[in-house]
Formats: structure tokens, sequence, C-alpha cells
């Protein structure tokens, strides 16, 4: 394999977006990609401002490696078990939109607008797409269908001057018909190298 300078992923921005519903089975466009208003013409909500500190945090639960065997061989087989993702974004765009993505799809809403997070929060489900924008080409990463949920530790506030967090956690579902919850083109594919 050939090193290729402009297949390398350096990030210069990211953005995030989603389509509340039923999910979308397909991604925008590549050429759609480095056009926020033309993702948001396909029913994609761009979620606005996010920490610069860390664009994205990734957990994975699951995806061990179990071994099995005879005495003879010992290592016969190896299987991994399912994995779940979560990607954990930290808002700091904390608008009505953001606000009921963070306390969920039956949050209660009063007269004055405030929102509050319903004792028993049920996820907002729907599409999510993360565009990172390189020096290159921007490429993506598709969740077809997602949870949205606040994490455990909803929101947090730093000291003057700083910004407060609203992290959010995005975890993909297996939509009917896919055979994987999550699909990234890569950075040769979006060049056309």
């Amino acid at each position: 394999m050939a090193y290729v300078k402009h297949d390398v992923m350096k990030v210069s921005t990211a953005y995030f977006f989603f389509k509340e519903g039923a999910g979308d089975a397909a991604a925008p466009p590549v050429a759609k990609l480095g056009d926020i208003a033309a993702i948001e013409a396909l029913d994609y909500r761009h979620i606005g401002h996010t920490s610069i500190e860390q664009a994205v945090e990734v957990e994975t639960e699951g995806g061990e490696i179990e071994t099995s065997g005879t005495l003879q061989v010992p290592d016969m087989f190896s299987d991994q078990t399912p994995t779940t993702k979560h990607y954990i974004v930290k808002v700091v765009q904390w608008d009505t939109a953001n606000l009921k993505l963070a306390y969920g799809a039956n949050a209660v809403t009063r007269a004055d607008g405030s929102i509050g997070q319903n004792i028993f929060p049920t996820a907002v489900t729907g599409a999510f797409l993360m565009v990172v924008v390189t020096p290159s080409a921007p490429v993506y990463l598709h969740a077809p269908l997602a949870e949205v949920r606040a994490t455990k530790d909803l929101g947090s506030l730093g000291g003057r001057g700083s910004f407060g967090e609203l992290p959010l956690r995005i975890t993909p579902k297996l939509m009917a018909g896919q055979s994987a919850k999550t699909f990234t083109l890569p950075l040769d594919k979006a060049t056309g190298a």
C-alpha cells in the first residue's frame, strides 16, 4: 500500500446533523457534504456549535474476543461479541431543538417556552450524520437509525467565560434491511482518488 497524503484524516472542522423520525437509509450525496444548507434541505437539522476540545467521544460496549477450542488446539475458533458504540457530542448551543434532543421525545414544555425532562425520558430517534471537513474533502459518518439521549451527567457549566456543555449520547441502531449500524465514507472515495 502506498502512502497517500490526501487520504490522511486531518480535521479542519466538523458538523453534526440529526434527522428526526424513522431514520434515513441513504446518506446525503457526496457532492452536498460541504454545503450545510444542501444537507438541511434534506431534512437534516444542523445541531450548531459544539465543543472545540473534543469533537466527538466514542464509547464502546461489548466487542470482546472469545476463543474456544479443544485440548489439542485451544484456539480453534474465535468469535467477537456484538458491539454497541455511543458517540458523545458536546453541544454548546442550548436552543429549544437541542434541549429537546437532550431531554427526550417526551420532554415537557411550559407556556413560557422552558423545557423540562420527563421523569421517565424516552430517546429521540432518527438518522445521525457527522460531516468531517478535511483539507482534501469532506467525509462522513452516517447512522441511518440512532437514538439520542442526554448523557448521565446532563450538562455542565464551567467558570466565567467558559461554555456550558450539553452532552448528547448518540447510539446507532440496526435499521431494517441494513447489516451495519454506521457507514463511513473513506477519504479516497470522497476525493475520487
